[in-house]
């Protein structure tokens, strides 16, 4: 329930004696003449916005965000989607280059194997995604978690019928968690301290990876610039040197 003051209360009836959560606007508790309203927007996220002016007819602004971070939004990108941002936005892509986008008109549809596991006539492999992770919300979290190193988050997934992609949480606790659903949500970034595997047929063929270093027409570049900053600074202290002398041996007309 949104309360005109700008709090959102939320009651979870599968406690006995129920949950409630609370959250506040960024405007909580201003003028009474502002005008709220909650929203399910079509990214997923659920959204508080704010307006001020007689029945809400000044500008709109949002004020709170269930979710900040558009990128755990569960099924942003569709399934087998995998969420980055690019220039602090939000983009979706395929998880490699065994998968083919859903409708290329519209990334978010998600993306589909080029050859699905069940028509597959070769090996099953597991393509292995650095810094990625697939999302893993309640109910699935007590279902899917189990206690496994890396080999083993691998390999029971994929000697599993019923695992389609596994993700372990390189933070120290072992977890792993094993996606038995059809739909995967995924979540890469540079900073995620995890490694996810999925299931594709045949060999597994990655997409460029992101963090790539520097090409070496750019690292002859940098050499080039290091060359001249390093040039330049020593003729700066040769001069500097030659007037420090120069004022050393100066001696006045008077005392001639």
């Amino acid at each position: 329930m949104l309360q005109s003051n700008g709090i959102l209360v939320g009651l979870d009836p599968s406690f006995a004696r129920g949950m409630i959560s609370m959250a506040f606007t960024t405007d909580y508790g201003e003028s009474n003449d502002v005008f709220r309203f909650l929203r399910m927007d079509n990214d997923g996220n659920l959204r508080i916005y704010s307006s001020s002016g007689n029945n809400g007819s000044g500008n709109i602004t949002q004020t709170w965000a269930a979710v900040t971070d558009q990128c755990q939004v569960y099924g942003f990108c569709g399934n087998m989607g995998i969420c980055s941002y690019k220039d602090s936005k939000p983009v979706c892509g395929c998880p490699s280059q065994n998968f083919e986008p859903v409708n290329e008109h519209d990334s978010r549809k998600g993306c589909k194997r080029k050859v699905e596991i069940e028509d597959c006539l070769g090996d099953v492999t597991m393509l292995q995604l650095e810094h990625t992770m697939f999302l893993t919300y309640p109910p699935e979290l007590s279902d899917q978690l189990v206690t496994l190193a890396i080999v083993a988050c691998r390999t029971n997934c994929l000697a599993s019928s019923t695992c389609t992609a596994s993700t372990l949480v390189a933070d120290g606790s072992g977890f792993c968690y094993l996606k038995t659903p059809d739909f995967v949500s995924g979540y890469q970034g540079a900073v995620l301290p995890s490694t996810s595997f999925i299931k594709v047929c045949g060999q597994a063929i990655p997409n460029p990876s992101p963090y790539q270093e520097a090409s070496p027409k750019d690292n002859d570049s940098l050499h080039t610039m290091v060359i001249v900053s390093v040039v330049m600074a020593s003729l700066l202290v040769l001069v500097v040197v030659g007037i420090g002398f120069g004022c050393l041996n100066y001696e006045p007309l008077e005392s001639r």
